[in-house]
């Protein structure tokens, strides 16, 4: 018999559940192993091996010892190698297998610490590959993993972000109890009615595979620790490979910037906090803005640059703090978009815009966690929104539950009547006494006047923010005529009557094309 100088170990795979799945040379070197060590007897493979005349031991034992699975599984393999050592002490010929279900190379934690203790401790291992639960999961779901396929431990799947745009699956799933954590997971990046299958103890006889709702999936009795959850993707209805550019670009973005965060990258840009960008994110949205408004193309697409700065800068500062990064950032709202569009993603079928809007709340609303309980109105628009646009959304908001006019005419009669209540209040400004109170009661009636007309614009379909940046541009443009008619003559505006500018200014509206003459 042939003699080796270092105790070694063979590491099989008991395939999915049948003893038929079993490799041939897995089951030669059982049958010639001086100890079989099996990682658990919870396989239905194990109930055939006795029929076939092999002997095992299992580790069963070492669950209830550890602290945790990582525990776990480092005893594990240390029980293993110290087996190994025993018998090859007893014999130089000798060696020990370890058996796991499906394959070794497929889910399986205490093989890979093994492999490490191993090398260092003088110990040969060897393994055979082997059929896997997920070679009969995708047969049975009927996924081609060439098509993409990400594989997330139910137990860890908290941690992982999840890629939507392949198929998922999930393995042990083995009670209610987990099965609802991974809901509770998945409804974050998948709408609720999403088709999914259960798969529960495939390859055996008592073999089930189940479509179902993914908000279903924790009402199954059925589940054990041989379920396997199986999500299909979300698909976006685009051309990915048309966009490998635009994630590319996106990619040395991110290591630019943190280049420039690095010790020895820009003294500035490592200064900088969350606090001290807040100026310049308004900044360069407002600039966006203005391109937008000059239709002027190029400088859009530059200014849009300089707004995803921004966000890649504030990613890359929660990154060094150990909170997210700019992948975190980017499929996080990948996965928002999906969710919440699942008459482009997913089964359901609308019937226009308002439909649309009316499952985007709904969907927010579940996000959020306020279905089922009260939530206001108003609790989603942020406080520290410019006041005209504030006015706007908090009645388009109001006008969602129906708490709103028809069409703009009464809300013009509104504008009037606050009119009216203000020139009242202003007629008797010399009957109130001085002071704060005066000025306060000023101020309420102006206020109501502006959020009335912010009222007309949104019922005449006008952003009130565009019409009134549009009044101001062409304000400023009126003046500049005024200014350089003055600087044609010599003269300054700051030394002129008003009734001197006041001609200008009907003059400008008469020369000023886009003025239309008003």
């Amino acid at each position: 018999m042939e003699q080796y100088n270092c105790p070694r170990v063979f590491v099989i795979g008991l395939g999915p559940g049948r003893i038929g799945d079993m490799t041939v040379s897995a089951l030669e070197l059982m049958n010639g192993a001086s100890c079989v060590l099996l990682r658990t007897s919870h396989h239905p493979t194990v109930n055939d091996l006795a029929d076939k005349g092999i002997s095992y031991e299992t580790l069963d034992q070492l669950y209830e010892e550890g602290d945790d699975f990582e525990a776990v599984y480092r005893a594990i393999a240390v029980k293993v190698i110290d087996a190994a050592r025993s018998a090859f002490e007893d014999d130089r010929a000798a060696y020990v297998v370890y058996a796991v279900p499906g394959s070794p190379y497929i889910g399986e934690r205490s093989v890979q610490l093994l492999m490490e203790i191993s090398e260092r401790v003088g110990v040969s291992v060897s393994i055979l590959p082997a059929v896997s639960f997920l070679d009969s999961v995708v047969c049975s779901a009927g996924i081609d993993p060439f098509d993409g396929l990400q594989v997330v431990d139910a137990l860890s799947i908290d941690s992982v972000p999840l890629n939507t745009s392949v198929a998922l699956v999930v393995p042990q799933v083995y009670s209610r109890m987990v099965a609802s954590a991974v809901k509770s997971r998945l409804l974050q990046a998948y709408p609720d009615e999403h088709p999914v299958l259960l798969a529960k103890a495939v390859r055996t006889d008592s073999e089930l595979v189940e479509r179902m709702n993914l908000y279903e999936i924790d009402r199954d009795d059925r589940v054990d620790y041989l379920t396997t959850l199986v999500v299909p993707p979300l698909r976006p209805r685009v051309d990915i490979a048309g966009y490998e550019r635009a994630a590319v670009a996106f990619s040395e973005l991110v290591s630019v910037m943190a280049a420039l965060r690095a010790d020895d990258g820009c003294p500035w840009d490592r200064e900088q906090t969350h606090e001290s960008l807040k100026k310049y994110l308004v900044e360069e949205t407002y600039e966006v803005l203005d391109t937008i408004d000059q239709q002027d193309k190029d400088k859009l697409c530059e200014e849009l640059g300089d707004v995803m700065l921004q966000t890649v800068f504030h990613a890359e500062i929660a990154r060094e703090d150990g909170y997210f990064d700019a992948a975190d950032v980017a499929s996080g709202i990948v996965d928002k978009l999906i969710r919440r569009h699942p008459h482009v993603f997913g089964s359901v079928e609308v019937d226009g815009t308002e439909e649309v809007l009316r499952n985007w709340e709904r969907i927010k609303a579940a996000e959020r966690g306020d279905e089922g309980r009260f939530s206001g109105v108003f609790d989603s628009v942020p406080v520290s929104l410019p006041a005209l646009l504030r006015a706007h959304v908090v009645q388009s908001k109001a006008s969602k539950v129906g708490f709103d006019w028809n069409d703009y005419r009464p809300a013009l009669e509104k504008v009037d009547e606050e009119i009216a209540e203000l020139k009242e209040v202003l007629d008797s400004w010399d009957a109130c006494p001085a002071g704060e109170s005066r000025a306060e009661s000023v101020k309420e009636e102006l206020g109501d006047v502006l959020f009335a007309i912010v009222n007309v614009a949104r019922l005449l379909g006008i952003d009130p923010e565009d019409a009134l940046g549009s009044t101001v541009a062409k304000f400023i443009s009126r003046f500049k005529f005024i200014e350089e008619r003055a600087a044609s003559v010599g003269a300054d505006v700051r030394d002129m009557t008003l009734e001197e500018m006041d001609k200008l200014w009907e003059e400008s509206k008469r020369a000023l094309p886009t003025d239309k003459g008003e």
